[in-house]
């Protein structure tokens, strides 16, 4: 399967926020440019937001053909309608045989509304895009994360959402792509709500996006007594207890503490999941962590797919171990 004359590029919905380019962009170029290769068509990019000069130089050499750029201030902060009203009319005129979109708030609320506009199908939470045997193929999560799915795409065009950090990033230096500048002009009356602020959740307690060591605990940890000890080791280390979603939601830890795409997204220079399984909800707000350490009795945790460090055993016995090795923070 290829896709026909008529829809004949592939498009990646590149996100930046404050000036900075989520690199998610620079992992589905990976595949991206891969896909176009095989299907000899181009890959192009379309990003939104306000002062792009460095997001738009650091796409500039990797591997896109044209980077369509919209740049004005009504696009920064985030407004849904203006920016589903402006990719709507884009890609009515590119016309691309898949969209790729990142599985990111902007990119869940988006891809349903510009699969239902544009009259394709979508598939999304991707962890996997792969070209083979004449045959276009995503892999996703299911059952939260416990099994992966390979499912066979027999109808394009297509809109598929990819999650952060499962795709490596596109590697090496390409000829620069030619960089478009699009205007837009979109009628006042066109846009039924108006964004008066941005209120963030007010946050009681310690901060755990301010962490920088994460002890984090799921299921796994057996019973809420058993917390008791990650908070040792975290005390030891100078860290936080954080924890996955049917922690918070059982009340084991403050909802502050929920660690997760519905939660808080953390980023501290170590993460230590205490039998935690990985379901997708959970890695997506802390993969970008620094160093991932993984404690699971199941060797097939999805957890370990994204740890930098895994240890299959029971947590009442290697988190003592840890206790009495490791010296005080």
């Amino acid at each position: 399967m290829q896709p026909d004359k008529e829809y004949n590029n592939i498009f990646i919905l590149a996100e930046a926020k404050n000036g900075e380019l989520d690199t998610l962009a620079l992992q589905m170029a990976s595949r991206g440019r891969q896909l176009a290769d095989q299907w000899e068509c181009e890959l192009n990019a379309l990003i939104l937001g306000h002062d792009l000069e460095s997001p738009v130089h650091q796409l500039s050499d990797k591997g896109f053909n044209h980077i369509y750029v919209v740049d004005d201030k009504e696009f920064e902060p985030y407004h849904p309608e203006v920016y589903v009203n402006t990719v709507t009319e884009f890609m009515k005129v590119q016309k691309p045989s898949l969209l790729l979109v990142g599985y990111t708030y902007l990119g869940m609320e988006l891809g349903p509304i510009l699969s239902k506009r544009l009259g394709t199908n979508l598939l999304s939470n991707c962890v996997d895009i792969i070209y083979e045997n004449n045959s276009l193929f995503m892999t996703r999560p299911m059952f939260n994360g416990d099994v992966f799915a390979k499912l066979e795409v027999n109808e394009l065009p297509l809109i598929a959402s990819v999650q952060k950090n499962y795709l490596p990033a596109i590697e090496g230096s390409f000829l620069p792509a030619k960089v478009i500048a699009v205007q837009q002009d979109q009628k006042a009356a066109e846009i039924r709500a108006k964004i008066l602020s941005i209120l963030s959740p007010t946050i009681e307690g310690i901060d755990i996006t301010k962490a920088e060591i994460l002890v984090s605990v799921g299921r796994g940890i057996g019973t809420k007594e058993n917390i008791e000890l990650a908070r040792k080791l975290a005390e030891k280390l100078n860290g936080t207890v954080s924890g996955s979603r049917p922690i918070t939601d059982m009340g084991w830890l403050p909802h502050e503490c929920h660690v997760g795409i519905s939660g808080r997204i953390v980023r501290p220079k170590i993460y230590i999941a205490l039998g935690i399984s990985g379901a997708s909800q959970h890695v997506a707000g802390m993969v970008d962590s620094q160093y991932i350490i993984a404690i699971n009795n199941d060797p097939n945790a999805p957890i370990f797919r994204v740890a930098d460090c895994g240890i299959v055993g029971d947590i009442m016995e290697v988190v003592p171990a840890f206790l009495e090795s490791v010296p005080q923070a």
